[in-house]
């Protein structure tokens, strides 16, 4: 186990001088020039506070995911720079290993690893996904081509680029622990019920408490108006506002009550059903 471990630095740097070589095999073109401005425009997380600044004008979850790749950027880049980077020396590569073409001008001088443009750029978008999967998805690309330029620019050795994505990619989820994902709200199905039909409040009965919170003198004479063959009783503050309504409610036919405070709980002991809704339709007809 001693010996595997000691030999894996060594195989790490095989491996990296491996795809780098592949890299600097591939032929020249107007992708150099493309990748050498996508790794600059990821310089100090420019990319992903302007990609943010986006996201915010729609409000909603995609405001909160801005927020959220954010504060998930911000927690990659301090662990890279301030921890890793200070703790793991590591020479970038020089232009034996690609062409001098490709490589950003200037070169960094900071500790090759990890890859903090790699960090950044997987933590927005892991973390903006968090909040909008489909964001996320669409940011995921964004998010790798950064991470593969610091490779093609001579920026880095792939291994940084993969430890740095998996700081990313575990600053995001630790920051839904502090930024938790809203559950999404259940699915609202209605469906059409057949309501009895009251031509003119005929066989209705409206019992009005008079000490309702939104009761006014005319509260009865409207409730008249609209339904002028239903029944309707007027609660005086010294009846019993339960007896009352128990009375209208043992009369035949169907029955409702118009309320203010104090009347529903005790008229849920009876309901039948009704084509009116209690409170909205007093306060309109209260008007």
């Amino acid at each position: 186990m001693r010996s595997m471990l000691r030999k894996a630095p060594g195989r790490f740097k095989r491996l990296d001088r491996k795809l780098v070589s592949a890299v600097s095999g591939l032929p020249g073109g107007s992708h150099d020039d493309f990748f050498r401005r996508l790794s600059a425009a990821a310089n100090k997380g420019k990319l992903w506070i302007g990609t943010a600044a986006v996201m915010a004008l729609f409000p909603g979850r995609t405001r909160r995911a801005a927020v959220h790749g954010l504060l998930a950027q911000a927690v990659a880049s301090a662990v890279t720079n301030v921890g890793f980077k200070t703790l793991l020396p590591r020479a970038r590569p020089l232009p034996e290993h690609l062409p001098a073409f490709r490589f950003v001008h200037p070169q960094p001088t900071s500790s090759s690893m990890p890859s903090g443009h790699s960090a950044s750029a997987v933590a927005f978008a892991f973390g903006a996904g968090l909040v909008r999967p489909g964001l996320g998805a669409a940011l995921a690309p964004l998010a790798a081509g950064v991470a593969y330029s610091r490779v093609h620019t001579g920026a880095h050795w792939p291994s940084d680029v993969f430890f740095g994505s998996a700081i990313g990619a575990g600053a995001a989820m630790v920051t839904r622990k502090w930024w938790p994902v809203r559950p999404p709200f259940p699915e609202v199905r209605r469906s059409a019920v057949a309501a009895a039909k009251l031509p003119e409040g005929e066989g209705l009965g409206i019992a009005v408490n008079s000490l309702g919170g939104a009761y006014a003198e005319e509260t009865a004479a409207a409730l008249q108006k609209v339904f002028p063959k239903a029944y309707i009783k007027e609660i005086s503050p010294d009846e019993d506002v339960a007896e009352e309504i128990s009375r209208v409610a043992a009369a035949p036919g169907l029955w409702h009550w118009a309320s203010g405070a104090g009347t529903e709980p005790s008229a849920r002991r009876r309901r039948p059903p009704s084509s009116i809704p209690s409170r909205s339709w007093f306060f309109r007809a209260g008007r």
